[in-house]
């Protein structure tokens, strides 16, 4: 490394600036054109796998516009670094920490069907879990608690790593309030666009819920932000939104309950939500969904059907009565800010009405404060841990920071209300 620094540092004492810039732009030109190809590739393969009519000029398009939200990201976490570098500071801690109790990278390939098969990518398609039971000389025994935490990111972004702490923080409360009892606490990453669809998206978590039923043999929670919610809600009628028709396959009974934040369940009313804000052509959103006539086959609000009926799309064929679950009473908490300027609580309140239209008796709505972001910075920002603000922002700060408490009070509360209440 030392030798690599050395060298470059010579490159630009020795070389002339015309050449320097002529160098960094040959360069960057064939970097942008690789992962222009990349994205095209992608794009390519998983419209044709789902039989959507592929369009060279427009698959072009949307390689290009891709390319150019990766860049926005990576502007983003830059702009984060230089805004916020204790919040960066603390992921890349944890990132690169070896922590103990916890798993990192484990793969969930081997528990996908359907279209979830094929088009693999080992770092998006694993997860890590944190049990520190065994890590602290508590005995054997079984896990109680199994919560998996699913990213959010427009589809687009995001990664499992960012919320290392997140885990930590979040064990550590329920260890509070769940007094001698094995907590298993889990993030997943998933194929983003362009290199999945959303529906990819939604075998890849059902593949990690499988995962985890299949290792500690109990119901999963799911924990959701955003995007990550509208993924986890889909399990919920996994069966119509992936034409998945196989019996043994069915994810109900390995599901306890779902905690929602701030997340998307209508596509087609947060497309025009993202349209008002002028972005609807650079989120990720659209073409994940496969275009804009199958805004209404991606989103759960449509796929809800009325408790005991079957989820299966009619073209299939019936299930008898004894195949159908009953999950009448199976616990769902929705958590959004009437704040939220990035998705209105309007989703979650859609979302509402449709679970207790179907018959889903065990459904309540909370109140959160705050912005979109606040329910997963409450735990990753180390000034929401109890720490003083000094400086300029102490005032702005402090209502944020009352704001971040009681959300991370308001989601405990809600996994509690699941295990104990619900």
């Amino acid at each position: 490394m030392l030798f690599l620094s050395r060298l470059v540092t010579r490159f630009f004492q020795r070389t002339p600036l015309w050449k320097q810039l002529l160098i960094v732009s040959i360069l960057s030109t064939l970097i942008c054109t690789k992962t222009v190809i990349s994205h095209y590739t992608n794009i390519r393969r998983h419209r044709a796998a789902a039989g959507v009519p592929v369009s060279f000029l427009r698959t072009v398009r949307r390689s290009l516009i891709a390319s150019y939200t990766s860049l926005f990201d990576f502007v983003s976490t830059f702009q984060l670094i230089v805004t916020d570098p204790q919040v960066v500071l603390r992921v890349l801690q944890y990132q690169y920490q070896s922590i103990q109790g916890l798993e990192r990278d484990v793969s969930y390939e081997k528990f996908q069907f359907g279209r979830g098969l094929g088009g693999g990518h080992r770092s998006r398609q694993c997860l890590d879990i944190l049990d520190n039971h065994l890590a602290c000389g508590g005995k054997e025994q079984d896990a109680s608690v199994v919560i998996l935490f699913v990213h959010g990111g427009a589809w687009g972004f995001g990664d499992k790593n960012i919320y290392t702490s997140m885990l930590l923080d979040l064990q550590r409360e329920l260890e509070l309030r769940f007094n001698e009892k094995r907590i298993i606490v889990a993030a997943c990453n998933y194929r983003l666009y362009p290199m999945a669809d959303m529906l990819v998206m939604v075998e890849d978590v059902a593949a990690a819920v499988r995962l985890l039923h299949y290792r500690y043999g109990c119901q999963i929670s799911l924990v959701g932000h955003s995007a990550g919610s509208h993924l986890a809600i889909s399990l919920l009628c996994y069966e119509s939104m992936c034409h998945e028709q196989n019996a043994k396959l069915s994810l109900q009974s390995l599901i306890k309950g779902y905690i929602l934040q701030s997340g998307v369940y209508d596509i087609g009313l947060h497309y025009a939500h993202e349209t008002s804000r002028g972005v609807q052509e650079y989120s990720p959103m659209k073409p994940a969904a496969l275009g804009m006539k199958r805004f209404s086959h991606v989103s759960p609000v449509n796929h809800v059907k009325p408790v005991g009926s079957p989820q299966l799309p009619p073209s299939s064929e019936e299930k008898s009565d004894e195949d159908v679950e009953d999950t009448s009473s199976i616990p769902i908490r929705l958590l959004h800010s009437d704040e939220d300027l990035v998705v209105p609580s309007a989703q979650s309140k859609e979302m509402l009405n449709c679970l207790q239209s179907a018959g889903y008796k065990n459904v309540k709505l909370t109140h959160l404060q705050g912005g979109h972001d606040l329910p997963v910075m409450c735990f990753l920002d180390p000034h929401f841990g109890g720490e003083k603000v000094e400086g300029a922002v102490r005032g702005m700060m402090k209502k944020r920071e009352r704001d971040a408490r009681r959300t991370k009070e308001q989601l405990i509360s809600a996994i509690e209300d699941v295990y104990e209440g619900g």
